[in-house]
């Protein structure tokens, strides 16, 4: 699959918007200063365009709270995701770990655009997407996996035991197979494509066999489906991203834990929206540029730790 040739977009950035981040970063700077408010003013007065760039600058940093003002950047794990599942209620309660919590409990990790291969004894091998940390646990006879956050490839061979992960509240036990589990945002999603894997969620038991995926939300509804033939399993691990009419949204925090800092996703709307196609991870902000651009999106990075993903 190849994204659409319309996925090519122009990188130069937009004028209007780098003015207005100028404009707010000046006024963030000194509230009170009358010159700046009236030059603020006389700009937002000079067309439409000029007030609906200022509105959205403005709905981002509400976002951010103060990450437009360089000496207020902070670097953040995950994508956020403004208001495209309905806010935090969308997340199901489940919350991020702290940064220090997470340090604490991790026996392996990767940071941006890292991944790692780990080989467990008499187990099999694990492969680390960026931002990802697992904790292992051998000691109780039943070889015990958690994905405290990201995504991970399993490749486990033939078991005399069954090895067993854990991802949220969901359990996945197989005693030979090779599978990616994704802790999402909104979803666990896991995709089998070698063997037999036992998902239990909720109370309830489902194998998935060779192609087969499934997604639990946190609202507890279920998607099950089968791969495309041609789909490369966790095809991260080729700096690969491919997407099978997926919503942007998705495809967007898929991306984010191969750039430095924090990714805003400004548009519901434009997250809804559903893309397919095979986008390069070595060149992250390429990527992203991709997806979104069929729909109207633009990407603006302000500053090295902050990246908009806006329709404006």
């Amino acid at each position: 699959m190849r994204p659409d040739a319309r996925t090519e977009p122009d990188a130069s950035g937009d004028p209007l918007f780098d003015e207005a981040v100028g404009l707010l970063i000046r006024l963030q700077e000194n509230p009170a200063d009358a010159a700046t408010r009236a030059t603020l003013t006389r700009w937002r007065e000079r067309s439409p365009r000029h007030e609906q760039v200022w509105a959205e600058l403005q709905s981002i940093h509400a976002m951010t709270g103060r990450a437009l003002a360089p000496a207020r950047v902070v670097r953040r794990r995950r994508l956020l995701q403004a208001a495209c599942w309905g806010g935090a209620a969308a997340l199901g309660g489940w919350m991020l770990l702290p940064g220090a919590i997470l340090a604490a409990r991790a026996d392996y990790r990767t940071g941006v655009a890292e991944t790692r291969d780990v080989a467990l004894p008499d187990l099999g091998r694990i492969t680390l997407a960026p931002e990802t940390a697992v904790a292992v646990d051998v000691g109780a006879g039943r070889p015990l996996l958690q994905l405290l956050v990201g995504t991970i490839w399993c490749d486990i061979p033939a078991l005399t035991v069954p090895f067993t992960l854990l991802a949220r509240e969901t359990r996945l036990t197989t005693r030979a197979a090779s599978f990616e589990v994704t802790e999402a945002s909104d979803s666990i999603q896991i995709a089998v494509a070698r063997g037999q894997v036992t998902v239990t969620s909720a109370g309830r038991d489902e194998a998935l066999a060779g192609a087969e995926w499934l997604r639990l939300f946190g609202d507890g509804s279920v998607r099950h489906g089968q791969s495309a033939k041609d789909n490369e399993p966790a095809a991260w691990r080729n700096n690969r991203l491919q997407a099978d009419s997926e919503p942007v949204a998705s495809l967007v925090e898929r991306i984010a834990p191969w750039l430095s800092g924090r990714v805003v996703l400004a548009s519901p709307a434009l997250g809804r929206q559903r893309v397919s196609g095979v986008f390069d991870l070595s060149h992250p902000i390429s990527a992203l540029r991709a997806v979104v651009w069929p729909h109207g999106g633009r990407v603006r990075q302000i500053g090295p730790l902050l990246t908009v993903v806006t329709t404006v």
